[in-house]
Order: structure tokens, then C-alpha cells, then sequence
């Protein structure tokens, strides 16, 4: 294992990558520092750890049905088995025709049959001819709530691993909200 290294991140769009190597951009999750930036203010929220999983993006063909924030694959027959998914798991969506859906969404349900993904947010009806998925694996979830975990004189929550987490394809972090909060990322 590397020398373990900190990365400030304060938005979900930070990417903690790793060294280039014949293997891909290997990253070891060692652990996560959250802070309440001004303890005076409010600050809470679920964070996510995700590996990244970009080397098998799969391509489909759907429709995306906002009333119901879904994607249902077509043609008859196709399903979403084979990804892999579950619920919890984030999706890079790329090339639908809709640019809002054009983005990371989190899957809130996957129906029996693997053919419906309910999604957390979808804008817009749409047939798609192709669609790119690119999958995100949760590796560790927590919930912070400084107002009713935490005090002024203890503002922070840490969580460390001492092996760490083995992430082929770098680490990304995301909160549902990052007001008032910084976290300090630990990896190798």
C-alpha cells in the first residue's frame, strides 16, 4: 500500500484518482473526515462512496417517463440483469436526447423483472435509441447530522480503514448536500 494521502472535497463533482497503471487508475479508500465549515450553522447529509466502474458503460435503448421517474429498457426480452445493479447504486447517464437526464442519478428501485429502473430525478418523456450507462458501486454510506449528532466543541466525524477499500477506477464522493460541510478524503 501507497503513502495515504488527504484531498479537501466540498462539492460531488471531485474525483479522487489514483496512479495510472496497466491495471486502471487503482485508488484505496483509506477513510473520510467531515466537517461543519461555521459550527454555528446547520449542516447535514448522507454520503455516498462510489467506485468507479467507467471501463463497461452499457448502451440501451428505453423510454424515460418523468411522472414516474423511470427508464423502462426496450425491446421486449432486453433486461437490466446483467448489470448487476441494485438499489443505492449510482448511473452516469450519457447521450439521452433530454441533455437534463444527461447526468448522475441514483437508482431508488429496480423492478422484479430488471426491466424498469426508478430513478431519482427524471425531466421529460423520451424514446432513447441509445443510452449510455456507466455504473457507480456504493462502497460505504453514512449519514451526518451536526445539529443533532455533534456539538460546537466537536464539529467533526471521522471513519478510518486501515487495509482500506480497493477501488479499481479511482473513488468519487457525494452528499445530498455539501452546505456548510467539507470532508477530507483518505486514499492511496
Amino acid at each position: 500500500m501507497g503513502r495515504i494521502q488527504s484531498k479537501r472535497i466540498m462539492n460531488n463533482t471531485d474525483i479522487v484518482v489514483g496512479q495510472s497503471t496497466g491495471f486502471g487508475n487503482v485508488a484505496v479508500f483509506n477513510g473520510i473526515t467531515v466537517n461543519a465549515i461555521a459550527p454555528a450553522s446547520a449542516a447535514a447529509g448522507t454520503f455516498r462512496v462510489y467506485e468507479d466502474v467507467w471501463e463497461n458503460p452499457v448502451v440501451a435503448m428505453g423510454d424515460f417517463s418523468s411522472s414516474a421517474n423511470t427508464f423502462t429498457i426496450n425491446p421486449a426480452g432486453e433486461t437490466f440483469k446483467n448489470m448487476n445493479l441494485s438499489v443505492g447504486d449510482g448511473l452516469l447517464l450519457a447521450g439521452a436526447s433530454e441533455s437534463a437526464n444527461n447526468t448522475f442519478k441514483y437508482i431508488t428501485a429496480i423492478n422484479a423483472a430488471y426491466t424498469v429502473l426508478t430513478l431519482d430525478s427524471v425531466t421529460g418523456n423520451a424514446t432513447e435509441e441509445m443510452i449510455e450507462f456507466a455504473p457507480q458501486r456504493v462502497i460505504f454510506q453514512f449519514n451526518w447530522d451536526y445539529a443533532v449528532n455533534y456539538s460546537k466543541d466537536l464539529p467533526t466525524l471521522s471513519f478510518s480503514f486501515t487495509n482500506g477499500m480497493v477501488c479499481k477506477n479511482g473513488l468519487t464522493i457525494r452528499s445530498t448536500s455539501w452546505t456548510n460541510i467539507e470532508a477530507y478524503v483518505l486514499y492511496s
